[in-house]
């Protein structure tokens, strides 16, 4: 086994029991959250929706 190998070897087995092991630390989260939705006009928009044209001139 080249140096690599022995490098890689132990760094693959503790990840893998990390990895085992790790699995079980959450079963259920729970937060509450606000959210605040308001209405813009389009200039304001941080999202828009714009109409796309195919090849064949259909609005999609």
């Amino acid at each position: 086994m080249g140096s690599t190998g022995k490098l890689l070897s132990p760094l693959m087995i503790f990840a893998t029991a990390g990895t085992l092991l790790a699995t079980g630390a959450f079963t259920a989260v729970e937060a509450e959250r606000t959210a605040d939705i308001d209405v813009a006009g389009d200039a304001n928009a941080l999202l828009a929706i714009q109409p796309a044209e195919d090849p064949e001139s259909k609005t999609l």
